[in-house]
C-alpha cells in the first residue's frame, strides 16, 4: 500500500491553503517560525516555509503527509494561538503550526494516513468540520486575497511600501508613499513595460494604499503599503505573469533626497 502511494498526490483542502498563507504573512512579519534546523535545506528554508508552499500548490506526496502528522504530534504544545509575544505577535510555534496546514492539516494528515492503511491505531473519523474550519489566531484575523485572478486576467503588485529601505537604500515614509499613489492616481495612471514604452498590453485599473494589513497571496501587506492592479490585455504577458518572470512593477520616478547627519 505505502509503495503505491508514493507516486500519489494528495489535494489539500481551503484551509489548509489559508491556515499555510497565513503562517507565510506572519512568519514574514514577525521574522520567526517555521526553521526546523534539522530539515532545513541548504538556503536556510525552513521546512515549515517549504511545507507551506506545497500546501498552497496543492502538491503533497506521502511522504509530506507523514512528517505532517509527525509534526504535529512533537509540536501540539507549542501551538498557543492565545499567547503573544512582547510585539504582539504570535508565538514560533503557532506560527510553524499554521504553516504546516493548520489543524485543519493535523486532521487531513490523520484521515489520508487512515485511509492509506498506515495510520491503523486511529480508529474515529474525521469530519468535514475539521477540514474545513480555519484557525482563529487573536488579533491576527487578516484577510486573504488573491494576487492573481485566473478568470479576469488580473494581478495585483506592491508598488512601494512605506518605513522600509528599498533596493536603492532609501526609506519612504508612509504620509509620502500616499502622496505618491494620489499624485500618479491624478495625473498620470498609464501603462509601460520595462520603462521603455508605452503599452497595451495592461492597463491600470485600481491604484490604492492599503487601509489595513492583510494579505496578497501568501505576502504580508502592512497598512499604508501603495499597490496596484493591472488588467493584462495580451496572453504573453499574462503567461510571463503566471510563470513569475514578470513578478513587480515600478514607480519609474525621480525623488528628492535628503542626506541626515546622524544627529
Amino acid at each position: 500500500m505505502e509503495n503505491l502511494s508514493k507516486s500519489k498526490s494528495y489535494a489539500p483542502t481551503q484551509a489548509m491553503i489559508n491556515n499555510a498563507k497565513r503562517g507565510l504573512a506572519l512568519r514574514e512579519k514577525y521574522n520567526r517560525g517555521g526553521l526546523d534546523t534539522a530539515e532545513a535545506g541548504e538556503q536556510g528554508i525552513g521546512s515549515g516555509v517549504a511545507r507551506a508552499r506545497d500546501i498552497i500548490n496543492g502538491n503533497l506526496s506521502i511522504d509530506s503527509v507523514k512528517k505532517m502528522y509527525n509534526f504535529f504530534n512533537r509540536h501540539e504544545e507549542n501551538y498557543l494561538p492565545i499567547k503573544k509575544e512582547a510585539d504582539g505577535g504570535p508565538t514560533a510555534g503557532t506560527i510553524a503550526w499554521l504553516l504546516q496546514g493548520g489543524t485543519a492539516g493535523r486532521a487531513w494528515a490523520r484521515k489520508i494516513l487512515k485511509e492509506e492503511g498506515i495510520l491503523k491505531s486511529f480508529k474515529r473519523d474525521i469530519t468535514e468540520q475539521e477540514l474545513s474550519e480555519e484557525d482563529k489566531i487573536v488579533k491576527e484575523d487578516l484577510q486573504i486575497t488573491k494576487s492573481v485572478n485566473e478568470e479576469l486576467k488580473q494581478a495585483t503588485f506592491i508598488v512601494m511600501v512605506p518605513e522600509e529601505v528599498d533596493l536603492h537604500g532609501d526609506v519612504t515614509t508612509e504620509d509620502e508613499v500616499r502622496k505618491a499613489c494620489h499624485n500618479f492616481n491624478k495625473f498620470c495612471m498609464k501603462a509601460n513595460l520595462f520603462h521603455l514604452v508605452q503599452t497595451d498590453t495592461f492597463e491600470i485599473v485600481e491604484s490604492y494604499i492599503a487601509p489595513t494589513d492583510f494579505i496578497l497571496g501568501d505576502k504580508f501587506v502592512k497598512k499604508g503599503t501603495w499597490l496596484c492592479t493591472l488588467q493584462v490585455l495580451d496572453d504573453k504577458l499574462w503567461q510571463l505573469i503566471k510563470s513569475g518572470e514578470v513578478n513587480g512593477v515600478s514607480i519609474g520616478a525621480m525623488a528628492k533626497v535628503e542626506y541626515l547627519d546622524d544627529e
